[in-house]
């Protein structure tokens, strides 16, 4: 069977066996007949537990917006000016709204990726910032939580009246989705407060699991988000397997969100009834940018709650990493030991660790079995110290799973990994 891959310039078509084949595994295939903007406006006309905007604004409040970086497909800017305009039908000054860039720790944004976010008019109209989690003057103290999560905001978020938070649902490797409290922490905490909520122990697999809307630190979020002293309002979409938006969710931040995580997983859920030795990911954009947001995507393979992978079998992920690494203690840390194993042991007793859980990740995957990487932005010299395969192409990859596997080798091949939920149907009386 001919098979295309393709992730921004990176392209290859691969022929795989029909017999060696288990699926092909990739969002559900709907369309909306609605204008996306009637979606949104009947959303916003409609919230779910909670009032209207505009039962709850008037002409003098201060509005704070949290949007979504570069790493996430959200339509931002779509998004935005709907609400930018019912602020504006209110008679809610330019002057009294900002707009914050839910980055967390990530990098900060560049102009063209801001201008690309939220159009130019909005760049160029209102006060627009990252978050900074470095700058603890920057934020505010509100306690913390009952996993001693210690609770600091930023403090332009918190200047306002009331809290917008935009964003997409989809799955995320130990929130088990993101959107909703994801936009308050990480997006606009503190580094330290980032640090305790994705500990090691707080998405230690299965504490931190795929899918799992009551994953530990999806908790310890929304419990910080109890404690803000303003409201704070989603509006978050289920996109479609071609990011338009399926559906639009508003109001309160877990009644809201748990209606929208109910279509994303009726999406995204899928079930295979035998594991597979090789699991092929080939990452999205937004994913592709790094090794960092790369094995999140490989997250789908192992870190649900009924993995698809077999023990001791291999992941390939096809992306270009164009970014490089994307995080320096996976260049630092890994190379210093001899297997998962012992990588997650040192983390077990010196977390937090800033992008530790992106090391915790490929730890996981090494303690289950082999790693590969298709790429054009990380050579063999460095992959081979971070204990992962470097292949060419995917033809190599695949020859050399033969090689591994015997020519009996049941390959899965996972396309859009964060939009879809795949998971192993185990046959009555256990695991085969």
């Amino acid at each position: 069977m001919n098979i295309i891959f393709e992730v921004d310039e990176m392209k290859e078509n691969v022929d795989i066996p029909e017999k060696n084949l288990i699926s092909i595994i990739e969002p559900k295939k709907v369309e909306s007949l609605e204008n996306e903007e009637i979606i949104i406006e009947r959303s916003l006309n409609n919230p779910i537990g909670s009032k209207k905007l505009e039962d709850i604004l008037n002409s003098n409040s201060k509005v704070s917006i949290i949007v979504d970086d570069i790493t996430r497909s959200t339509p931002t800017s779509l998004l935005i000016s709907i609400i930018l305009k019912r602020l504006k039908n209110l008679g809610i000054k330019e002057k009294n709204i900002k707009i914050t860039i839910g980055n967390g720790l990530h990098r900060k944004t560049t102009y063209l990726e801001k201008e690309k976010i939220l159009g130019r008019d909005v760049l160029e109209s209102f006060d627009v910032e990252d978050n900074d989690p470095l700058n603890k003057e920057n934020f505010e103290y509100l306690g913390k939580t009952s996993l001693e999560t210690p609770i600091y905001i930023n403090k332009r978020v918190l200047w306002g009246d009331i809290i917008i938070a935009t964003g997409i649902i989809k799955s995320h490797a130990f929130a088990g989705f993101t959107g909703g409290a994801k936009s308050l922490i990480p997006g606009v905490a503190y580094r330290d407060t980032i640090l305790k909520n994705h500990s090691f122990y707080n998405i230690d697999y299965p504490k931190g699991l795929l899918g799992d809307i009551e994953s530990t630190p999806r908790k310890d979020m929304e419990e910080a988000v109890k404690k803000l002293p303003i409201p704070f309002y989603i509006l978050n979409v289920v996109l479609d397997q071609n990011n338009k938006i399926f559906s639009a969710f508003s109001g309160d931040f877990i009644s809201a969100h748990r209606e929208g995580v109910k279509i994303f997983k009726s999406l995204a859920e899928t079930y295979v009834n035998e594991k597979a030795d090789l699991v092929i990911v080939e990452s999205n954009y937004t994913s592709s940018f790094n090794l960092y947001q790369t094995l999140f995507g490989g997250a789908v393979t192992m870190l649900t709650k009924s993995p698809i992978v077999k023990k001791g079998g291999m992941i390939v992920l096809f992306s270009p990493c164009k970014e490089g690494i994307g995080a320096n203690i996976i260049e630092d840390l890994v190379p210093n030991f001899n297997s998962g194993e012992e990588i997650l042991d040192y983390l077990k007793h010196s977390s937090p660790q800033e992008e530790q859980w992106a090391v915790q990740h490929l730890a996981y995957f090494l303690t289950y079995g082999e790693v590969g990487l298709v790429t054009q932005g990380i050579n063999e010299k460095v992959l081979k110290g971070l204990k992962m395969k470097y292949f060419e192409n995917l033809k190599r990859a695949i020859s050399y799973a033969f090689n591994k596997y015997g020519e009996d080798i049941r390959i899965l091949i996972i396309k859009k990994p964060d939009l879809v939920i795949p998971l192993y149907n185990a046959p009555k009386g256990g695991e085969s």
